[in-house]
């Protein structure tokens, strides 16, 4: 719960539309309208999120991953994040959620991600990024570099 994760976004479109907002996690950037309710284990964020409409994920920096985004997405929820960093490729606008650089676009993806297709949603996370799947990936980027101590660039 830290400024730059964008708590305040979430916090501001849940505020705008009337809808409940439950953060969870370490920090204390608590913003004025939502309920936190701490850290919590793998178990209970499974089951919030699970059970959630959408998770937000509005950072303000150039997010590397957004572990946040696949663990929703695994739980068929829906995710509405920035439109920068990892999230251009992590969140499949109209597919797993949306990706928002407004508050009106916030506010719009937070009321449309209702039609979109749990399923597909956690189809497509277990499809990219399930361990059956990133495996072979994992496997591929080792194996190049260990063509690093060779011939470098030139390894044929």
């Amino acid at each position: 719960m830290i400024e730059r994760k964008g708590v305040d976004v979430a916090s501001q479109v849940c505020k705008e539309l009337g809808v409940n907002l439950i953060m969870a996690g370490p920090g204390d950037y608590i913003p004025e309208y939502g309920e936190y309710i701490g850290p919590i284990g793998a178990d209970k964020r499974a089951e919030l999120m699970g059970g959630a409409i959408a998770t937000f994920a509005p950072t303000k920096y150039i997010e590397p991953f957004g572990n946040v985004v696949i663990e929703a997405q695994a739980c068929g929820t829906p995710t509405i994040t920035t439109d920068w960093g990892a999230f251009t490729e992590n969140n499949i606008h109209g597919l797993t959620g949306f990706r928002c650089r407004t508050f009106d676009e916030f506010c719009k993806a937070a009321e449309d991600v209702k039609s979109l297709n749990t399923l597909a949603i956690h189809q497509h996370a277990i499809n990219k990024y399930s361990v059956d799947v990133i495996k072979y990936e994992y496997d591929k980027y080792f194996n190049r570099l260990l063509t690093l101590w060779d011939k470098g660039w030139y390894q044929r």
